[in-house]
């Protein structure tokens, strides 16, 4: 009979090492003291680590060696796997109930293959089992010992019994041991989203976000950053919403991945980086028309927030002149009545800014005051009219 044994510890030096444990080491880890050249049983193992149960043992014919923590050695030519109990008898090395029990532990009798086998003098392979060349569960291998076998540090040791040729092997017992130590899977690393905000133009406007970590998002302005704090590994989005005035022209994470769908590893940090511009409004217009009766002329106007200029009926009637690119505001244009050429006055009536309802019109001064908005284009217009004064009537005498 076999009784295989599972424990698990906190830490690697949680477990003793067998006596060439460096040899074909498989542990990631150094291991605690050594191993004396003891029988393997629960009296010389002791109980430091904690039992485990549903652990799978291999035995088998051989074995494949591995050598590294990386390439885990393992038996072959199996006979079977055996899963450990939660709790079974405790046998001494004949095979007797003790009356105690064994925590994570299993004991395997032998079948008749298996025993002819040992009977022959040939050994049987122990290892724990596989999953694609790994333990289960992200364990850490720790060190495996059997029977007498506790020299190397890989996951595969041998049991012998006693034979006809060799009665007094091992005192002749026919209950043997072996146990498995590995370390406890380390708690996954978390990982993190870094979500930044960046802007073309230093900005406070703040930008709402959403993102499947976070059920209430948040909200940056350029130059800020927010941190999603710890996360386990997975899949997850972010998605910055739309804001009045601003484009939203890159959206992407230092790790290649789409902020739709970032791919967030164990213990990794990913970037993600937002960057707007500010959207350029439409540009104004505003266009100044001169238009002159009974005669041509040059007409002089002024505006501080334009520029003075002149209007030339004469070359054109009517005349204009148009401001492009303006940006949103209040501008001023006034004709100089002051420069009116002698019988030229300007006709009050002919005011207009087409029915423009941000344009305020000063008629008495030749005025508009016209509040553009972007992509307005807008047209005002005045009007002059000459008049010639009468030549001087000769003087009339009267006498009485």
């Amino acid at each position: 009979m076999i009784t295989f044994v599972k424990r698990e510890c906190d830490d690697y030096s949680d477990i003793r090492g067998n006596h060439n444990a460096t040899h074909l080491a498989e542990n990631a880890e150094p291991l605690g003291a050594v191993m004396d050249w003891n029988v393997v049983n629960p009296q010389n193992e002791g109980e430091t680590c904690a039992p485990v149960s549903g652990w799978s043992f291999s035995m088998g014919t051989s074995f494949h060696s591995g050598g590294t923590p990386d390439d885990l050695s393992y038996a072959t030519g199996l006979y079977g796997t055996y899963e450990t109990l939660p709790s079974t008898p405790l046998l001494d090395e004949y095979g007797n109930d003790t009356g105690s029990t064994i925590a994570g532990a299993v004991t395997v009798t032998l079948n008749d293959e298996q025993v002819a086998r040992v009977e022959s003098g040939k050994k049987l392979w122990i290892s724990e089992t596989l999953v694609d060349g790994a333990l289960p569960g992200d364990y850490g291998f720790g060190a495996i010992r059997c029977d007498v076998d506790n020299l190397n540090g890989d996951n595969a040791e041998w049991v012998k019994f006693a034979t006809p040729e060799s009665p007094s092997y091992y005192g002749a017992v026919t209950h043997k041991f072996c146990y498995a130590y590995n370390v406890t899977p380390p708690e996954p690393e978390p990982g993190k989203i870094i979500v930044k905000k960046v802007t073309d133009v230093e900005s406070d406007q703040l930008f709402d976000f959403t993102a499947s970590y976070d059920a209430d998002g948040f909200q940056l302005a350029d130059g800020d950053s927010d941190d999603s704090g710890d996360l386990t590994a997975g899949t997850y989005s972010v998605t910055e919403g739309t804001t009045d005035g601003w484009t939203l022209i890159s959206a992407s994470c230092d790790d290649g991945s789409d902020p739709s769908s970032i791919d967030l590893a164990e213990g990794e940090t990913v970037t993600c980086t937002f960057t707007n511009t500010k959207d350029q409004p439409e540009p104004a217009s505003l266009t100044i028309v001169k238009g002159s009766l009974d005669g041509t002329g040059e007409f002089s106007f002024l505006s501080q927030e334009l520029t003075d200029f002149t209007l030339d009926t004469t070359t054109a009637n009517p005349d204009s002149k148009t401001f492009s690119d303006l940006e949103a505001g209040t501008y001023t244009v006034a004709e100089d009545l002051d420069a009116l050429a002698e019988g030229w006055t300007f006709v009050q009536a002919s005011l207009s800014c087409g029915g423009f309802e941000g344009a305020t019109l000063d008629r008495a001064n030749a005025s508009v005051t016209v509040d553009l908005q972007p992509g307005d284009n807008v047209t005002c217009t005045f009007g002059n009219q000459f008049r010639e004064h009468a030549p001087d009537a000769p003087a009339i005498d009267i006498e009485k």
